[in-house]
């Protein structure tokens, strides 16, 4: 199904705490002790983490998709990314993400926590610039991709860096996935205001900053050669920064077109 706007589907809503009891058993099933305490700070995680997880297991079961070969844009300290490897027996986990992230070497602390998971999925980290090292990944060799709120963040927080940041990524990704590939993305989009009501989100198009609105985000997709295929879901409950406009999440799934 090829789809323009966000309005062509009876998108749900669902809160944070929808997600926690999940949570708890992912957490629990992870090897960084270290993050699961991180993990409590952040109301959004569930939501964001379970959802991926949850679109995995239906492409998995009514997609009949084979996950031998993952590819993580901003890993930080892969909990994630390792998890699905222990789950699906993963070939190769390909992780992006800074040197050092919270006075930590990343790349010792993704090797600790894959050793620990008793399996022998194969890491190729690669840190500093994402839409450099990603030419690395082999063509036509990803079957997933996860992200988890990095992608918008790729070209910083200037003007029209949100478009910029997807953009390049659906161009650069691409080539890299297998025919029946995949992107599962929860990540943080605009919300109109703290005050409106939480349905007219759906329908609103036009951000041109760090964070886009949904329709911004399905159009790239589109126009770049993927494919929406899931019902999004998009979070009830707010992300309230300081000195930013008010933040939802949203839970998307995009095949590569053929």
């Amino acid at each position: 199904m090829d789809c323009q706007k966000l309005s062509d589907f009876a998108c749900k809503y669902e809160n944070f705490t929808d997600y926690k009891e999940e949570f708890e058993t992912f957490k629990n099933g992870t090897v960084n002790s270290i993050m699961k305490n991180e993990y409590n700070k952040l109301d959004d995680l569930p939501f964001k983490y379970i959802n991926i997880l949850r679109n995995l297991n239906n492409l998995i079961k009514n997609n009949n998709l084979v996950v031998k070969n993952i590819a993580d844009p901003g890993c930080a300290y892969s909990s994630l990314s390792a998890y699905i490897s222990k789950l699906y027996n993963v070939d190769n986990a390909y992780l992006f993400d800074f040197d050092i992230v919270s006075g930590k070497n990343i790349l010792q602390e993704q090797t600790q926590i894959f050793q620990a998971t008793g399996i022998r999925t194969k890491i190729h980290f690669y840190g500093g610039d994402y839409f450099s090292n990603v030419l690395n990944i082999p063509d036509n060799s990803i079957d997933l991709v996860i992200d988890g709120c990095s992608i918008t963040h790729f070209c910083g927080n200037k003007d029209g860096s949100g478009i910029s940041s997807w953009t390049n990524f659906c161009k650069l990704i691409y080539p890299k996935l297998v025919s029946n590939g995949y992107i599962i993305i929860s990540t943080d989009i605009k919300d109109i205001d703290i005050n409106d009501k939480i349905h007219t989100i759906e329908n609103i198009s036009g951000a041109t900053a760090e964070f886009l609105y949904p329709n911004d985000i399905i159009k790239i997709f589109n126009e770049n050669g993927f494919v929406l295929v899931n019902t999004p879901i998009i979070s009830n409950d707010r992300i309230v920064l300081t000195n930013l406009h008010p933040l939802r999440v949203i839970s998307l799934v995009f095949a590569k077109k053929i």
